[in-house]
């Protein structure tokens, strides 16, 4: 991201480079910076990561949904004005201290808006997924409230919650399944997820990977495999769907960015979406 955006700064603080918005006080008084730890919001830590565009505007229109925490919400509070709107989807009992320019969606209306809602169309849309989501559907769902030019903002948190049924039912904690998902792989496939793996093979182990089936394999190579089965950065599920979307004809869709938070967030990537017709 452009280090000279307006609404938040980057300064020197003990010899390293830290983000911070300016909280303006009144007349006489010094302004306060708020900190933007990217340990404890997603959004801080895409820009850490190399996040190149940030939609969020003084007086933009946000409908913004994470029931992890209040951090990024506190941090769009700080840059909106009172022309901007954050539409919340509460989804926990966290208290929300400053609800100035927040209008509240209670969890069981519907994924954006209620019917009577449905004419709100957003610059922004934030979405921090940590529940079972079919994420194709999701992402069309709210491409309907979604301004021409707007962004589509996804935190996928573990792509193990929001994959494909067939997918999820395939790869799961059970050895039984993990077992009938490596079984139905060809050699060259099984060779790649080895590769992931990080595992160095031999010749003779190789025809052992090769031939043998999952339940023969030794317990080291099964616990590794099990693992890995549901990687987030290699996971077909999600490159798919992801692709199904920006591919198809009544989607107005675009992929912008991908950025992947594991450095400060556990199995946590930031995916980017604009509408563009």
């Amino acid at each position: 991201m452009n280090k000279n955006n307006s609404e938040i700064i980057w300064k020197d603080y003990n010899g390293k480079k830290r983000l911070f918005t300016i909280i303006p006080k009144p007349e006489n008084q010094k302004n306060q910076y708020r900190n933007w730890n990217p340990f404890y919001s997603k959004l801080a830590s895409a820009l850490f990561n190399g996040l190149e565009i940030f939609p969020f505007k003084p007086g933009s229109k946000i409908f913004y949904s994470d029931n992890s925490s209040n951090t990024t919400l506190n941090h769009l509070l700080d840059i909106i004005d009172p022309k901007g709107t954050i539409y919340l989807q509460k989804n926990n009992g966290t208290k929300i201290k400053n609800l100035k320019n927040v209008i509240i969606i209670s969890q069981g209306k519907n994924s954006t808006l209620h019917n009577h809602d449905r004419k709100e169309a957003f610059d922004v849309i934030y979405l921090d997924i940590t529940i079972n989501e079919n994420l194709q559907t999701l992402i069309l769902n709210h491409e309907m409230t979604l301004k021409n030019s707007g962004f589509l903002i996804i935190i996928l948190n573990s792509i193990s919650k929001i994959i494909e049924p067939y997918f999820r039912n395939q790869i799961n904690d059970s050895k039984q399944s993990v077992a009938k998902w490596w079984d139905s792989k060809s050699a060259d496939q099984k060779l790649e997820i080895f590769q992931r793996m990080g595992f160095p093979l031999l010749k003779e182990e190789l025809k052992i990977m090769e031939s043998y089936k999952f339940i023969k394999l030794p317990k080291a190579w099964q616990d590794n495999i099990s693992r890995n089965s549901v990687s987030k950065s290699n996971d077909p599920s999600f490159r798919n769907q992801i692709n199904d979307i920006i591919t198809n004809s009544s989607s107005s869709l675009q992929f912008i960015q991908e950025i992947n938070l594991s450095g400060f967030f556990k199995n946590c990537m930031m995916v980017i979406l604009q509408k563009t017709k």
